[in-house]
C-alpha cells in the first residue's frame, strides 16, 4: 500500500487539546476522511502544534518537528500568539513572519506539498474576557486597530504568500465570517474550536487535499 506523510504544523489551533474526545478533533476527522476517500493509502498524520506558540517559537522547531518527519504533505498554520501583549519581547512582526515562510519554503524537500491554514476567526471582547487582564489586551492593541485587525495582517500575509509560491489555502477564517453563529464553533473563550469547529476545519483540509493536492501531485507522484 502506498504511505503519504501529512504534518500539521502550528499552534493550539492545530494541537487541538480542547476538545476531550480525541476521535473528533480535526486531524482525527481528516484522517478517517482521507481513509475513506482513498483506502489503498496508508496516511501517517502526525501533530506538530504546539499550544502558545508564536511563529518564532514554532520556526524554532521546525527542523525536529517537521523536517525530520520528511512530509509529502505539510499542513500550516503560522499568525496567531504574535502580539505579544503580556510579554512584548515575545511579539513577531508579519515581516518576521514572511521571512519565517520564506526560509521554511527553501528548507522543505522539493518533494513536500504546502496547505496553508487561515488563523480562525477571534471574537476579540470575547477573549479578552477570558484572560487576567483583558485592559491591558484591549489597550495594547488599539495601536494596531484591535486584536483582529493585527491577525488580519498575518493572515493577508499568509495568503500573499501561498499566492506568490501556487500554495492552495483553506481560509478557516473567511468560512467563519460566513456562519451565522461563530460562537457555536468555538468553546467559549473566542478563539478555540469546539468539535462542530473542529469537523468544518477537518473537512476544509480534506476537500482541499483531495481537489488541490492529493491526486494530481502526491499520489501521482
Amino acid at each position: 500500500m502506498r504511505e503519504v506523510t501529512l504534518v500539521a504544523f502550528g499552534d493550539s489551533i492545530t494541537m487541538d487539546r480542547h476538545v476531550e474526545d480525541e476521535e473528533k478533533r480535526w486531524l482525527s476527522v481528516l484522517n478517517r476522511l482521507l481513509s475513506e476517500q482513498y483506502p489503498a493509502v496508508i496516511f501517517d498524520v502526525i501533530n506538530s502544534g504546539m499550544g502558545g506558540n508564536s511563529d518564532r517559537e514554532k520556526m524554532a522547531r521546525f527542523e525536529r518537528d517537521v523536517l525530520d518527519h520528511d512530509p509529502d504533505v505539510l499542513l500550516l498554520q503560522f499568525g496567531g500568539n504574535n502580539s505579544g501583549y503580556n510579554a512584548p519581547s515575545r511579539s513577531v512582526s508579519v515581516a518576521e513572519t514572511t521571512q519565517y515562510l520564506r526560509d521554511m519554503r527553501a528548507l522543505l524537500p522539493n518533494k513536500t506539498q504546502v496547505v496553508l491554514i487561515t488563523f480562525p476567526h477571534v471574537l476579540w471582547m470575547k477573549h479578552a474576557f477570558c484572560l487576567a487582564d483583558p485592559a491591558r489586551f484591549t489597550s495594547f492593541h488599539a495601536k494596531d486597530g484591535g486584536h483582529e485587525a493585527l491577525l488580519n495582517r498575518f493572515r493577508e500575509a499568509i495568503k500573499d504568500f501561498a499566492t506568490e509560491n501556487r500554495y492552495p489555502v483553506v481560509d478557516l477564517y473567511e468560512t467563519m465570517k460566513q456562519t451565522v453563529n461563530i460562537e457555536s464553533l468555538q468553546i467559549g473563550d473566542g478563539v478555540h474550536l469546539n468539535s462542530k469547529g473542529d469537523r468544518l476545519l477537518g473537512e476544509l483540509v480534506f476537500h482541499c487535499l483531495v481537489t488541490d493536492v492529493l491526486d494530481g501531485k502526491v499520489l501521482q507522484g
